[in-house]
């Protein structure tokens, strides 16, 4: 309802916009975040994108029904008066078993600040676990009590990511249609306006651009509502590479435990053979040595000391981390416990 058909960009409206300048909003620089990748006219929607309503629809599915991915979304007051916030949420698929992972950097990414969390939900058994961090701290996961609202439960949910998507299958009106690159990568660009609910308000006739790739899935959501700018990438369809690196066997106590990295560029090729590494050590060493051990840069410990019964960890919901230096490092894999 309320879709407009494709628009179709000529070569003579191409022209007229790029002679705007900064102002145009066909520039290459703002369809690309760089001067050397210029949106190609279309005449028609080519078989690899399709309509700019196919490319949607492909683009909600994919989150839809996806074994993996990793939404960042970068959120900033439009007038610069609040500071920035990035929120992070991940679905992982383990042994077939889905997690998700919600991350809020109060600040910004670079040096978040007092309030900023991350939770990670296994639905399978209910359980959800939650750490504190910023102002320099990282904090440790500790079991969260099992959520009770429905609002909380569509936190730790696909509904966060879904939700704009939603709003513009919903109400989408199509402006422009534009195949080109995005970064590199072959892109289709819709843009238009749609309502979305912003603030526990409803803001209609927002501007949107929304990119897509040949695969269908989305690469970038950006618009603004409710005075704050909302910008959208999203990654890590064909599987992750952070965030969360899967599970290990053979943890002391508790038998197995999941990957999860501190920090959002630690990737997980880096993590696990450290980790396996670490827990390859025979128990009588690590035993001796306190069960801290180093494993190249990096500084092992189980925590709490093992002693036989998993019991004993209280409402931690770690066995232990990994950290890139010495012990207390802010950039660390924690050993965390979901069963």
């Amino acid at each position: 309802p309320g879709v407009l058909p494709t628009a179709i960009v000529t070569v003579s409206r191409m022209a007229a916009a790029i002679a705007i300048g900064a102002a145009g909003f066909l520039t290459a620089s703002s369809f690309a975040d760089g001067p050397d990748a210029a949106p190609t006219p279309s005449p028609s929607p080519s078989p690899s994108f399709g309509t700019a309503e196919e490319a949607l629809a492909d683009a909600a599915e994919a989150l839809r029904a996806g074994d993996s991915y990793r939404a960042v979304e970068d959120v900033e007051d439009a007038a610069g008066a609040d500071a920035a916030e990035r929120r992070e949420y991940v679905l992982a698929t383990v042994d077939g078993e889905p997690f998700f992972q919600s991350v809020t950097l109060l600040g910004g990414p670079e040096e978040p600040v007092a309030g900023s969390t991350a939770r990670i939900y296994r639905p399978e058994s209910d359980r959800l676990i939650s750490r504190d961090l910023g102002g320099g701290a990282q904090g440790q996961y500790t079991a969260t009590q099992a959520m009770t609202g429905a609002e909380t439960a569509w936190g730790d949910s696909r509904g966060p990511v879904l939700a704009p998507f939603e709003a513009l299958e919903d109400t989408m009106r199509v402006e422009e249609r534009i195949e080109g690159e995005l970064n590199g990568t072959a892109a289709l660009r819709i843009s238009g306006t749609f309502t979305v609910p912003a603030d526990g308000a409803e803001h209609s006739e927002v501007p949107f651009d929304l990119w897509s790739g040949t695969d269908g899935r989305p690469l970038r959501l950006s618009y603004t509502a409710g005075g704050a700018e909302h910008d959208w990438r999203f990654t890590g369809f064909g599987g992750l590479d952070s965030r969360i690196c899967g599970m290990v066997e053979g943890v002391p106590d508790v038998e197995r435990a999941y990957l999860v990295p501190t920090l959002g560029d630690t990737a997980c090729d880096d993590v696990r053979p450290v980790v396996e590494e670490y827990l390859a050590i025979p128990e009588s060493e690590q035993l001796a040595a306190g069960y801290v051990a180093e494993v190249g840069e990096w500084t092992c410990r189980l925590l709490p000391v093992p002693d036989g019964s998993a019991e004993t960890r209280a409402y931690s919901a770690e066995a232990g981390a990994c950290y890139r230096g010495g012990i207390g490092a802010p950039e660390r894999v924690d050993l965390v416990v979901l069963d």
